[in-house]
């Protein structure tokens, strides 16, 4: 196996604050379930099915899949033992039963070959130092005919208006920071190579928008703006935090707006 950052450009327990992070996972996490439910169905989740959620971190997505396919079996896995043991204290205070969840790592998966029907990714291919070994790994536990279904990011396809200096500044520092490590936050444009690279057929490609108009500027500003400033190295982060603090000044601004193309990448098991 080719070397790789194994923690990726995200490790919860490297934040400064878990207890924030914890509470903006789960916040990204809530927001967006109605879009990601529409993306499990347009990349063909089923009930019957048999799930594999990859980062799923506090497990409020893996949550919404095992729900929505109540005859089928959803495992939830991430690469935090902190994140994984939260899922089980949420699944255990209002269980579901198709529900289960796993310490794992995309890059070494403990599983056998040919397991799942469908597999889902959000938001972790940003951070991975080597997508092609990744998703060789996801295709290898799927079955023939099995779906992989990933969301990401590309700041190409991130603006607001007003168009602030202090936007474009604060968010080109964090992606090159972020790159410097292992990161790409232009992955979302790279989904269809990944896929066929990695031996995947029926690659299909699209994006789905994400407004301020939707959700509020300040929820559109946390989840998309705001955790950037744990990629920054400390020798900027001064600079980068009075930028941000200005980009927040948005949250107040009458006619702001903010929109984010959320890229969904599905490939199939051949």
């Amino acid at each position: 196996m080719e070397n790789t950052n194994q923690a990726g450009t995200y490790a919860f327990g490297d934040f400064d604050e878990n207890s924030k992070e914890l509470k903006r996972l789960s916040h990204q996490a809530s927001i967006a379930l109605d879009l990601e439910r529409k993306l499990w169905l347009d990349c063909g989740l089923q009930d019957g099915m048999k799930v594999i959620d990859l980062a799923c971190g506090p497990g409020i997505t893996t949550r919404a899949i095992a729900e929505m396919i109540p005859n089928g079996d959803v495992l939830g896995v991430d690469i935090s033992e902190q994140l994984i043991s939260v899922a089980h204290s949420n699944n255990s205070k209002n269980p579901v039963n198709n529900l289960s969840f796993d310490t794992g790592n995309i890059y070494d998966l403990k599983i056998p070959d040919n397991t799942f029907d469908f597999a889902y990714s959000r938001f972790l291919f940003q951070h991975l130092e080597n997508p092609i070994v990744a998703l060789k790994n996801v295709l290898r536990i799927l079955k023939p005919g099995g779906i992989y279904c990933i969301a990401d990011v590309d700041d190409g396809w991130l603006m607001v208006y007003p168009d602030l200096p202090e936007f474009k500044s604060f968010t080109s520092t964090a992606a090159g920071d972020q790159s410097k490590n292992g990161g790409d936050r232009f992955v979302g444009r790279k989904f269809t190579s990944y896929f066929q690279q990695a031996g995947f057929s029926d690659v299909n490609q699209f994006i789905a928008p994400i407004s301020s108009y939707d959700i509020g500027m300040k929820n559109f500003l946390d989840i998309t703006t705001g955790f950037k400033m744990e990629q920054i190295a400390d020798d900027k982060k001064q600079k980068s935090k009075k930028e941000l603090e200005k980009i927040y000044d948005l949250v107040d601004q009458p006619g702001a707006w903010g929109a984010v193309g959320v890229f969904v990448g599905k490939g199939v098991k051949p």
